[in-house]
């Protein structure tokens, strides 16, 4: 089965959710609050202290989904260790995601 489009989270990024429920960033928007505090390959572990791992698309944007400007704490994994970022909620959706961009 073809693998699903990467999901717009409404926080100007594009999530792929893999087999086995882990859902990690696919690509970023332009924000550079986005820019800043995350990277493509990352993986969400939790939205607002919730663990995500495992959970559907739907129930994915129903976490993260808020107010345009209000902000929404993740924990991830970049290389093994966990960070947690603030970032906050764009209804400014990232372009369909390009193979790797030079930089």
């Amino acid at each position: 089965k073809m693998a699903d489009p990467p999901v717009d989270a409404g926080l100007g990024v594009f999530l792929d959710i893999h087999t086995g429920g882990r859902i990690v960033i696919a690509a970023l928007g332009t924000a550079a609050e986005v820019q800043n505090s995350m990277r493509p390959g990352d993986e969400i572990l939790e939205v607002n202290g919730l663990s995500v791992t495992g959970r559907k698309s739907s129930e994915l944007r129903s976490c993260i989904r808020g107010p345009e400007g209000s902000v929404v704490r993740l924990t991830l994994l970049r290389n093994q260790q966990k960070v947690e970022v603030d970032v906050p909620r764009t209804r400014d959706p990232p372009s369909t995601p390009s193979p790797k961009q030079g930089g």
